[in-house]
């Protein structure tokens, strides 16, 4: 039979098929029934993380010879322009028509052209990884502390639910701290007034998971699909560099990510939901049993 639709209790769409196994060479006929479920969701979020990680490695490849290229003249001009500026008297501005202040307008913007040109090496430079064993929650923990007076200063609350026992997993920690911190900070600028954020762990079969859930203005259904990509941001003073980022550190860790947002204004479950999955550890070392109960009460007095 051909394969058909359903949908199941939890929402989730599976399709699944009905074949007969014949015996020809005995000529009994069928015996047996194959049934054939595929789980529609996971096809077309792996196809979603497919064509994310495309893009990246497209973009990858296009920004590192752009910057190759862009780097040398740029060395070249603001080399020209101090030459230039140390022929200007600091004195006689007025005599050359205000000729200074062009130059230092020209020198301000190579700077920034050279921090843009920058930022597009270190996002095209293979990352170097030091992968050690980690308790998840001391790797949120570090970037909590690390936040704290920002986002006391913006208003915004964060509530970590973390489980009581050791959520371990193999990652670079500086890595995944800058991860989770662009993840962070993004949920703090999406609530210019202030509110309430919060940061769950849990741990899901293999995987450890990590859900940052902001209550902020939501990201329109037809921009989801781009904001993992270099530059994109719909922010007035956003990079657009630290979700993609942070979508390059997932994968370098043989992760996933996941969005899922409403940004209907009338609506009560307004907000934006980031989920990342990490493939948990195998065991807890000894270090970390140590401070497993040190790490849930540090977490907790922040609830």
């Amino acid at each position: 039979m051909s394969a058909q639709a359903v949908t199941l209790e939890d929402g989730r769409q599976v399709q699944f098929s009905l074949d007969r196994i014949d015996d020809r060479m005995s000529g009994v006929g069928s015996v047996a029934t194959l049934l054939t479920l595929r789980d529609m969701e996971s096809v077309a979020q792996l196809g979603q993380e497919l064509e994310v990680a495309r893009r990246l490695g497209a973009i990858g490849r296009l920004t590192a010879g752009v910057g190759h290229e862009v780097k040398n003249p740029i060395n070249a001009m603001v080399l020209h322009l101090e030459l230039l500026r140390g022929k200007l008297a600091p004195g006689g501005a007025e005599a050359f028509g205000g000729a200074q202040r062009h130059v230092e307008i020209l020198a301000g913007e190579m700077q920034r052209l050279d921090r843009v040109v920058q930022t597009l090496a270190d996002f095209s430079r293979p990352m170097e990884l030091h992968l050690r064993e980690h308790d998840l929650r001391q790797v949120v923990a570090v970037v909590m502390d690390l936040t704290t007076a920002e986002m006391q200063e913006n208003r915004v609350q964060v509530v970590v639910n973390a489980p009581k026992d050791p959520l371990m997993v193999r990652v670079d920690a500086q890595l995944m701290q800058q991860a989770l911190l662009n993840l962070l900070l993004n949920g703090m600028q999406a609530m210019p007034e202030g509110g309430a954020m919060v940061v769950r762990m849990r741990r899901d079969h293999q995987f450890a998971v990590v859900e940052v859930i902001d209550e902020g203005v939501g990201i329109p259904p037809e921009l989801l699909p781009r904001i993992f990509e270099l530059y994109f941001t719909t922010k007035p003073k956003g990079s657009g560099i630290g979700l993609a980022m942070t979508y390059r550190i997932l994968q370098l860790h043989g992760g996933a990510m996941e969005v899922r947002s409403n940004a209907d204004p009338d609506s009560v479950e307004r907000g934006t939901t980031f989920t990342f999955r990490l493939p948990a550890a195998a065991g807890v070392g000894g270090e970390s049993r140590k401070a497993a109960g040190a790490v849930h009460k540090e977490l907790g007095e922040r609830v």
